[in-house]
């Protein structure tokens, strides 16, 4: 570029260099698509430090090397896409409208008749690119300059004769990505097995805590679950900005009141909702006043608007997630004189005042900015703490029969009732715990009750 300085590459040649002298190789490569496909591969291999320019007075169609088996073809109108690998799809469009997004790679192109109509299902990031489905049941991707129609395009599904790309992405243990700028992150976790529920000697330490011993005996038996399946969650809680994109899109009412606890009591005020608490929140908190329709519908929308399958963790993956390999009280260890919570967790602390608490403070009264404390071993933030999280289960009142799969347990049990596990800004220490669960209704709106999404990868 004018004024900039090209890299030298650690081979014989320059990068540029050996992008020209690979390209020129190549058959059936047009002169403007020669260099797209240079251009690409500078890009990417010096990080886009190195953007090279081209300036042609070139009028007609020129080939370094003719296509094999003679002269080409009329190339396809504008719109339309042939059998492209991903190098030549990337010169064929340009390189700045070939957009992955985060935790993407494009690792092929399909390979599509010219002319392929695509449904557009949704706007996915900002105005230059959308989701696609192809009719095959495939995931794809419409790039916005190819794109004869912008904006309400998407809600209007109309179907596009456009250039196509498919990606594909084998995601490690630990590996972050979003399916959309707006949608949760997410972190990548291993399979792994662990035993669910708490020990008699961690009863025991919550009943001298303060807890009645019929408040745990829902924490039993401890059993061995198995997840063998590659399971994406939340990094985060969903946040206040997350959801309130999700009402502006689909009008969702924000309930009638929400329930707050008064030092005695739990109280339901009309006046409350996710928007007004009764304290304080920034679009970077996790979402409070949302009852577990509300998590479910948000899931739904998520899923429909990226093309993939967003929900709620089953309780069982919730506390596989939260305790990240641990078999101790808390993810950070058992703490049982509560001084250190503070570090990894939003909790009841010194701002409170009263007891019981912990001895420390975490520098906020009600929610804290998603991801201020320290993360388990698998990356989450918050799964102790913040916010209670709702998740798909009925409420059981033991783990007998229960899952041993991952799977959420939907069948006998109090369905009225749904689960939330991980305690809140708001919860006595000995509630502070991988182990602990409560059962509210469906309906029920707490100023400390949000949630965190799951997608699963593969099985």
């Amino acid at each position: 570029a004018p004024g900039a300085v090209a890299d030298d590459g650690d081979g014989a040649n320059s990068i540029f260099t050996s992008a020209i002298l690979d390209t020129l190789a190549r058959p059936g490569l047009e002169l403007d698509a020669a260099f797209k496909r240079v251009r690409a591969r500078v890009l990417a291999a010096t990080n886009n430090r190195q953007v090279p320019w081209t300036a042609s007075s070139v009028t007609g169609d020129f080939y370094f090397r003719l296509p094999d088996g003679g002269p080409p073809p009329s190339p396809p109108p504008k719109h339309q896409v042939a059998e492209l690998d991903r190098e030549m799809f990337v010169a064929a469009v340009g390189a700045a409208n070939v957009r992955a997004g985060p935790g993407t790679t494009h690792a092929k192109v399909a390979k599509l008749p010219p002319g392929t109509a695509v449904e557009v299902t949704g706007k996915v990031a900002d105005k230059d690119w959308y989701r696609v489905a192809l009719a095959d049941g495939k995931q794809g991707f419409v790039w916005g300059p190819l794109l004869s129609a912008q904006g309400p395009a998407a809600k209007e599904k109309q179907s596009p004769k456009v250039a196509v790309g498919v990606y594909a992405k084998r995601y490690q243990p630990g590996d972050t990505f979003r399916d959309c700028p707006d949608c949760p992150e997410l972190v990548v976790v291993p399979p792994g097995s662990f035993q669910m529920g708490s020990t008699a000697a961690e009863r025991d330490w919550a009943v001298e805590q303060g807890a009645k011993a019929e408040w745990v005996e829902d924490e039993k038996p401890r059993h061995r679950v198995e997840i063998s399946y590659s399971l994406a969650v939340g990094k985060y809680e969903v946040t206040r900005g997350q959801y309130a994109a999700f009402v502006r899109a689909t009008d969702r009412g924000d309930g009638d009141g929400c329930y707050w606890w008064t030092g005695k009591k739990w109280q339901k005020d009309g006046s409350r909702n996710w928007r007004g608490p009764g304290y304080d929140q920034g679009d970077d908190h996790p979402v409070v006043c949302v009852d577990w329709r509300d998590a479910a519908a948000y899931a739904d929308w998520l899923s429909k608007l990226t093309g993939q399958t967003y929900r709620l963790l089953s309780e069982a993956e919730w506390e596989y997630v939260a305790r990240a390999g641990t078999t101790t009280y808390r993810y950070w260890g058992d703490d049982r004189d509560n001084r250190t919570g503070c570090d990894y967790a939003n909790v009841t602390d010194a701002t409170h005042g009263g007891t019981p608490r912990f001895s420390c403070s975490d520098g906020h009264k009600f929610t804290a900015p998603a991801g201020k404390y320290r993360a388990n071993a698998f990356g989450l933030h918050d799964v102790l703490g913040n916010v209670w999280e709702w998740v798909e289960d009925c409420y059981h009142d033991s783990y007998q029969d229960a899952p041993a799969n991952g799977e959420a347990w939907t069948t006998g049990g109090e369905c009225s009732r749904r689960v939330l596990r991980g305690g809140s800004w708001g919860s006595v220490p000995w509630y502070l715990r991988s182990a602990v669960r409560l059962g509210f209704r469906t309906g029920d709106r707490g100023y400390y009750f949000g949630f965190r999404l799951a997608r699963t990868l593969s099985r």
